[in-house]
């Protein structure tokens, strides 16, 4: 009787243990709200994200807002959350809170160019304010032309949540970061220095090995010739400049 009895005390003693252990968990893993201060620059988001998977793609704002789905959302635990290749619709919750004293205008960038389609939804004056982006969106629909997928925000003193609809054919990765409007600009204007410095490169290459080819007719020439466009138009695919300057309205070629 006294083992029984020490038996039930040890099973209950772990039971709570374990309990506790999973409820410290979570806590350390709930995402805290984006502190703004008026000196932002660049701040990357994933830790401050919750996320929703929503497999049926039936969830609404308005049912979101109104707080019948608000506990589905989960804390991501990553800097640059990924949630793999899925066919569901992933809703994302960033909380913030601007303690700058002052209305703050700064950039959300969505740095993944390939997701196939992305809904914002930021607080306004009159309620949210929806934009969209992503590959499935001609590219002169886009509120911020950059070949990331960028949203502006105009935020003032206190608390507000902004939500992100996402859904793709391919990963669902989100890189997610906070500019202030003059960083992202003056980062987006180095990057795409440093892409055409790059690119030009490839072609001085490709053009070279073009010339060789004509005057020698040797085939390896035209093979690199060949090697050298393919690698450059997969790169420009893959960081979003071929849906930007090449074909911009070809949603089924990005």
């Amino acid at each position: 009787m006294i083992i029984r009895h020490s038996r039930v005390i040890y099973l209950t003693i772990l039971i709570v243990s374990a309990a506790c252990t999973v409820l410290f968990t979570v806590s350390a893993w709930a995402s805290t709200p984006f502190i703004i201060h008026d000196n932002l620059t660049s701040h990357p988001l994933g830790r401050h994200l919750e996320y929703c998977v929503d497999e049926e793609g039936s969830l609404t704002l308005d049912g979101i807002v109104s707080g019948n789905q608000a506990a589905r959302f989960l804390p991501v635990t990553t800097e640059y959350p990924s949630f793999g290749y899925s066919r569901a619709v992933h809703w994302l919750r960033l909380r913030t809170h601007n303690m700058a004293g002052k209305t703050v205008h700064w950039i959300l960038d969505y740095n993944y160019p390939n997701i196939d389609h992305v809904e914002s939804f930021i607080p306004g004056p009159g309620g949210y304010v929806r934009h969209e982006g992503g590959d499935s969106i001609p590219f002169d629909r886009r509120e911020i032309r950059a070949r990331s997928i960028a949203f502006p925000v105009t935020q003032e003193p206190g608390e507000a949540a902004i939500f992100l609809r996402v859904r793709s054919s391919g990963s669902i990765t989100v890189p997610l970061t906070a500019h202030s409007r003059e960083a992202f600009t003056a980062g987006a204007g180095n990057e795409t220095a440093l892409l055409f410095l790059h690119y030009g490169i490839m072609l001085a290459l490709a053009l070279y090995n073009v010339f060789i080819f004509s005057s020698t007719r040797e085939k390896s020439y035209l093979y690199l010739f060949l090697f050298t466009v393919s690698i450059a138009l997969f790169s420009m695919v893959q960081n979003g400049l071929a849906f930007q300057y090449l074909w911009p309205r070809a949603v089924r070629w990005a």
